[in-house]
């Protein structure tokens, strides 16, 4: 199983694929939105796309509403997972609203982690 993780704050995003790859995932990495669009568009090209995406909502360059909107246009149907360390339902349902499977509040309970990764086995 593999998994995107996209998050500008460099110890979220370790710290998450660290967590992943413990329970047997591969992981890569992206800091922006942006990244994350190139390399879902390069994965739905080679027929190789990740399970799942997780997604920070507030980044530079590209935030994670904007790339969760085109990931979605270009045509990945797998899960995208909302991060955010704003438990407002604005929020979540922002997310939700753009095409994200679900929204997990930061920092991420383990037990609600466990859950969603034993779904997509």
């Amino acid at each position: 199983m593999h998994a995107l993780v996209v998050d500008d704050a460099l110890l979220n995003l370790k710290l998450l694929c660290r967590l992943l790859e413990k329970k047997g995932w591969t992981t890569e990495q992206a800091m922006n939105g942006r990244e994350a669009v190139d390399r879902v568009r390069v994965q739905l090209q080679t027929q190789h796309t990740m399970q799942v995406i997780f997604m920070d909502l507030n980044m530079p360059v590209m935030n994670g509403l904007e790339a969760v909107q085109l990931i979605r246009r270009d045509g990945y149907t797998g899960c995208i997972v909302g991060l955010t360390g704003d438990a407002s339902r604005e929020s979540t349902d922002a997310f939700t609203a753009a095409g994200a499977s679900c929204v997990l509040v930061k920092p991420v309970d383990m037990r609600q982690l466990d859950r969603l990764l034993q779904s997509l086995q």
